[in-house]
């Protein structure tokens, strides 16, 4: 993850988030089935998890494909229950040409200075298939979370139009866009879980963006 200024204790609070936590284990299974959707997810599929951290994507992934993840934070990595992750910064990845079936940035976009570098480099290192999950600048859960402190970024989040438009200035083709979700996974509780999923519908101002392109 490429953090814009300092962000140390913003990501020791977010850790304390894992992979496990109900609402956001129930968050991610949706998210990658909802990417299934359109993209082949096997047990051959190569994908590399861009930003992993300490592994609330990776680890779901890993259950399913075979998963390389990266992130620039080695406090993240360490915490990381995948093994096949590597220190590396997504504007510069040590990977050759189309090395991955699927690239794939979970909420990671948002951290990055240099959006159109790493969108670039993913692109590159893909065999077909980008994937970007951000948050929505427009919803009221996400402004709530900026104005409380919990990201600490000059512009966070993006729209749905913007975000699409950054995807294909890397050259690739916009085959998927979605908005959709109402609760955070972060501050959902166990017992609200099922109205979580109640809530995956999608609408302009829903808690995330989902892009799914490929190569032109």
């Amino acid at each position: 993850m490429i953090e814009r200024g300092n962000l140390h204790g913003t990501n020791e609070r977010w850790a304390a988030y894992t992979h496990d936590r109900p609402a956001i284990a129930a968050d991610i299974r949706h998210f990658i089935e909802t990417v299934r959707q359109d993209v082949p997810l096997t047990a051959n599929t190569t994908v590399l998890d861009v930003g992993c951290g300490w592994g609330i994507t990776t680890f779901h992934l890993a259950r399913q494909c075979k998963v390389q993840g990266i992130d620039r934070s080695p406090d993240n990595l360490r915490l990381n229950p995948v093994r096949t992750v590597s220190l590396m910064d997504a504007t510069r990845l040590g990977f050759a040409d189309a090395s991955f079936d699927v690239v794939l940035a979970h909420h990671v976009l948002h951290h990055v200075v240099d959006v159109a570098g790493a969108l670039a480099e993913m692109a590159r290192v893909c065999r077909r298939y980008v994937v970007v999950a951000d948050l929505n600048k427009w919803n009221p859960v996400n402004q709530g979370f900026v104005l409380l402190g919990a990201e600490e970024l000059p512009k966070p989040y993006f729209s749905a139009k913007w975000l699409e438009r950054a995807v294909e200035g890397a050259g690739m083709r916009v085959i998927r866009r979605r908005t959709w979700g109402t609760l955070s996974p972060y501050a959902t509780s166990s017992a609200l879980v099922p109205l979580q999923r109640k809530l995956w519908f999608e609408h302009p101002l829903g808690l995330e963006h989902l892009i799914i392109a490929e190569k032109a």
